[in-house]
């Protein structure tokens, strides 16, 4: 499970929570062994960019469909492994109906690569819909897994008689960000965000930018053609204009690292603190000497800033502040 929190310097980022935590059998740890995908499509001619569907047909139900699949996997794993690469195919219950072994291959920590082929499935299969995952194990095991992330990119395969009709998992987000707060150094910077889907069902982790940094992120979960609203937040250190950006990662480098697409960016620009701005509006004026004779009364004032309030910069919010302010105003 996935929430959002705030760490103590304004960045806003996600946090797993672990539940079901059981006692200690007394056994050691074991992984298991599986590759991580980072990208997974269907193609019908070489060199051809992602479709979102297309269609394949065959002559009689006792043959197979043939399905070219690009495929990025990676060994994420603690420790080296020779695995069995492979494809496989679910039904509507889960189970695995089909799985075709490709090859094996030896990998070190954090190395992987292009790892496609074609997949040949369907005969004998009944009208449905199915589900087409990368697999893996470890070279020697019986039992295949689902690759780590196979299911953001599963294929969907629907067999109608002698027609195979393929749907890509495909990722088109659109939206707008924006700061809501007082764009002044040292303050904490809502930024409220909308997402809009144009593709497949999402659910990953979104991610907050600022100047190609990130700086947190949180799952997210949209309905084909749905939206989703919420916020991240950043502290600004200096004055100036910064790209805050949305972004979910689309694969990784040789290195492991992820890279980021960006699909919502805009600049927000941070000036300097206003003093005399103590009920932290972004405006000196009459509002931000109530709040001082508010507070000075030990009243509860809503949004105060006392650091503004103390408008002369002498340490203490008093009379004086409010002298100043009128000096500012006037």
């Amino acid at each position: 499970m996935m929430s959002a929190s705030s760490s103590s310097d304004g960045y806003s980022f996600g946090q797993d929570a672990v539940i079901g935590i059981q006692p200690s059998t007394g056994n050691a740890f074991q992984e298991t062994v599986a590759m991580t995908t980072s990208s997974f499509y269907a193609y019908q001619e070489e060199g051809e960019d992602t479709q979102k569907s297309f269609s394949i047909t065959r002559t009689s139900a006792a043959e197979d469909f043939i399905i070219n699949i690009a495929n990025v996997r990676w060994n994420f794993l603690d420790n080296p492994y020779t695995f069995d690469v492979g494809f496989g195919a679910y039904n509507s219950t889960g189970a695995l109906v089909t799985e075709q072994l490709l090859f094996y291959v030896d990998l070190d920590p954090r190395y992987g690569g292009e790892m496609g082929d074609a997949f040949t499935f369907g005969a004998g299969l009944p009208d449905g819909t199915y589900t087409i995952a990368p697999i893996s194990r470890e070279n020697g095991a019986s039992e295949w897994n689902k690759d780590i992330e196979a299911d953001n990119y599963s294929i969907t395969a629907i067999i109608s008689g002698n027609t195979l009709t393929i749907r890509n998992v495909f990722v088109d987000l659109t939206g707008t960000i924006k700061a809501t707060g007082v764009l002044e150094v040292n303050v904490k910077q809502p930024l409220a965000f909308t997402i809009t889907n144009n593709g497949s069902f999402f659910n990953k982790e979104v991610f907050l930018l600022v100047d190609g940094k990130c700086k947190g992120g949180r799952v997210i979960e949209i309905e084909a053609g749905g939206n989703a609203t919420g916020s991240f937040s950043f502290l600004p250190e200096a004055t100036g204009t910064y790209n805050v950006a949305l972004a979910y990662i689309n694969g990784y480098d040789n290195y492991g690292e992820p890279i980021y697409q960006t699909f919502i960016s805009a600049p927000i620009t941070v000036g300097d603190t206003i003093p005399g701005d103590a009920n932290n509006d972004g405006n000196v004026d009459a509002n931000d000497i109530v709040a001082i004779i508010n507070f000075l009364m030990g009243k509860d004032v809503p949004g105060f800033n006392a650091d503004k309030a103390d408008a002369n910069g002498d340490g203490s919010i008093n009379a004086a502040d409010i002298v100043t302010i009128v000096g500012k105003i006037l």
